[in-house]
């Protein structure tokens, strides 16, 4: 066999070589990444996270504490109905001030709301008497028993009167909500500005409660109560810088790949 033939095929196996090694170590640095990205991300919520869970998840997680745990849970419980009723507080008077009432800024918004109110509230009535005696007949909506309105509220929910009613609502609200937030009565101004940073004055609550150390110490105590979080997404990135890496370092480890092939003297 030629001596150019000879290198040639050395030259193939090393590179296949190197190749091969590089996937083989590629494949177990991801593995090592995928691995290193769960735990990292595998972990059990904060109390931040715990501060702004759902009532129910919190619940859940804590209903069959007992002893100490259950009082360090309670603690905690309450901790986070101090943070809801802040920012309920701040929300209140602005809730208040745009509820559906007689009484607003854009008349016409009324007039209108009133009209398809009422509309609405005689077609309950109607629907409410349907099929009814003379003598069993309700003459005002007021005397109707809940049931039967609630039943006639589900019966007419498609129906024109109850969809322009609903618009008319909105349209209402929308107008008192404009009405607030142009207002420059110092008084009103600062209803819209309580609503705008509701969310600010909770999280100075939560932080204020969150250095306390009665809250540290019993949050210490019921964290394991909650899931291990884990972010997918973080744990392939993980993997596929590894993976990366690993291609690299493979592809190293196994050998430089052979020169180039010198010319042959003719």
């Amino acid at each position: 066999m030629a001596v150019e033939a000879v290198n040639g095929v050395d030259q193939q196996q090393r590179t296949q070589h190197s190749v091969g090694a590089a996937i083989g170590t590629g494949v177990v640095g991801g593995g090592l990444g995928y691995l290193g990205g769960y735990l990292a991300t595998n972990k059990r919520p904060d109390l931040d996270k715990v501060f702004a869970m759902p009532n129910d998840k919190f619940e859940a997680a804590t209903k069959d504490a007992e002893g100490e745990v259950k009082t360090a849970a309670d603690t905690i419980a309450d901790a986070r109905k101090q943070v809801a009723k802040v920012k309920n507080d701040a929300r209140t008077a602005y809730s208040q001030a745009i509820t559906i009432e007689p009484l607003a800024a854009d008349a016409e918004a009324v007039t209108t709301f009133n009209a398809k109110k009422d509309a609405y509230l005689n077609k309950i009535l109607e629907k409410i008497n349907e099929g009814k005696e003379e003598s069993a007949k309700v003459t005002d909506i007021k005397n109707a028993t809940k049931a039967d309105v609630a039943k006639a509220k589900r019966a007419l929910k498609d129906s024109t009167e109850a969809t322009e009613y609903r618009e008319a609502k909105v349209a209402l609200r929308k107008a008192k909500t404009t009405s607030l937030r142009s207002s420059e009565d110092a008084t009103t101004k600062s209803i819209v500005e309580g609503f705008d940073k509701a969310g600010e004055k909770a999280t100075e609550k939560m932080n204020e409660l969150k250095g306390k150390e009665e809250i540290k110490q019993a949050f210490e105590k019921i964290q394991s109560l909650f899931k291990k979080e884990h972010s997918a997404k973080t744990a392939w990135i993980a993997a596929a810088a590894a993976a990366a890496v690993g291609l690299i370092a493979g592809y190293m480890l196994s050998g430089k790949p052979a020169e180039a092939p010198q010319e042959t003297q003719a």
